[in-house]
């Protein structure tokens, strides 16, 4: 037997080790369930005999009391007579013989041009060719298998999925594949696959299944849709739109979609809605630089509707005193006239 035989060999002994340890883990939580049914046995008890003496002395109040008491206990004890029945119908995962499992390393070797077994680190891993869906380029992926974690199923995914050439997503970095993001897998319908087979130590089977899914796009529940995988991000919403879809902001030079773009009424250029507001006046849009603040109130109205540096809602009131002012002028005259006008009373 040559290095590297004996090398797989003792990495199929620590597989082996870790799909033991997971089979013994589920047992461990399965007593954990049991202890928990005991102890509220224990307290159901408990409040048995604390309901006799209710019984015994007639205390009708306190046996009432008792009820929501006996009903959280009992509540606690069906919930954990479910995670026991649950976890008894389930199968144990079978420990596979030491052979099966150097034969699925050696057939690793076999399915893929590059993989990686790090001692220090515990991680077993493959690199994929470059996968491409639908024309678009996303490049090689390396699955990592962190083998210390197959013993401990709560904290499973037990790998990540690790972009070698990495093309994300336009404006969200995090997803470098459709199914992929933060370096996380969404397994979809191959999940229950990809549990058995690290289960049951057949990691080559569970590399060939993730290496499936990378190479699938699934329309109905990407991260990211192939179809806006590439282009402009929007910058209020979002959107990734391709070149021809895209507007810039002439204020803050800054890519919108068509639904977040406008265009200034009083200078006629496009304009993002953080550099414009709606005329309260006119009800139009208009950008910054087509602004006016009025001088008597401060409400900011368009360039249009500013006259006098006043709002036309102040630049009316404004009239209205002027009209106001006039009609006491012309009343008072009037009145002065009459009284000039008047007969005088003779003298004596």
């Amino acid at each position: 037997m040559d290095k590297q035989q004996k090398d797989l060999l003792r990495l199929a002994d620590r597989v082996r080790t870790r799909v033991i340890e997971q089979k013994a883990r589920c047992l461990y939580d399965l007593s954990g369930h049991i202890q928990s049914l005991h102890e509220q046995l224990e307290g159901l008890l408990g409040l048995r005999r604390r309901l006799m003496l209710c019984r015994d002395h007639n205390f009708a109040a306190a046996a009432e009391i008792l009820r929501s008491d006996l009903r959280f206990s009992t509540g606690a004890m069906l919930s954990d007579l479910q995670q026991i029945r649950t976890q008894l119908e389930r199968p144990l995962p079978p420990v596979p013989e030491l052979r099966s499992i150097w034969l699925e390393l050696v057939q690793i070797g076999q399915e893929f041009e590059e993989w990686e077994y790090k001692v220090d680190a515990q991680t077993l891993s493959v690199t994929t060719e470059a996968i491409e869906l639908e024309e678009v380029y996303l490049g090689p992926f390396r699955i990592e298998l962190a083998l210390n974690l197959l013993s401990t199923p709560s904290r499973w995914p037990a790998y990540k999925v690790i972009a070698r050439d990495p093309h994300p997503a336009q404006g969200n970095e995090s997803v470098t594949h459709p199914h992929v993001s933060d370096q996380r897998l969404c397994e979809g319908d191959a999940s229950a696959a990809i549990r058995s087979a690290l289960q049951q130590g057949r990691l080559c089977d569970f590399f060939i299944l993730v290496r499936q899914v990378l190479q699938t796009y699934n329309r109905h529940s990407p991260y990211v849709a192939l179809d806006r995988w590439t282009g402009v991000a929007c910058s209020d919403c979002g959107y990734l739109a391709d070149e021809d879809s895209h507007y810039g902001c002439e204020r803050c030079g800054n890519d919108f979609c068509s639904d977040c773009i406008g265009t200034c009424t009083c200078c006629d250029i496009s304009v993002c809605a953080g550099c414009s507001i709606t005329c309260p006046a006119c009800d139009q849009t208009v950008c910054t630089g087509c602004q006016r603040r009025c001088a008597e109130c401060g409400e900011i109205v368009c360039r249009t509707c500013f006259d006098e540096d006043l709002c036309p809602s102040c630049r009316d009131q404004q009239k209205e005193r002027e009209n106001e002012d006039i009609k006491q002028v012309v009343i008072g005259s009037g009145q002065e006239a009459e009284a000039n006008a008047a007969p005088q009373p003779a003298t004596a």
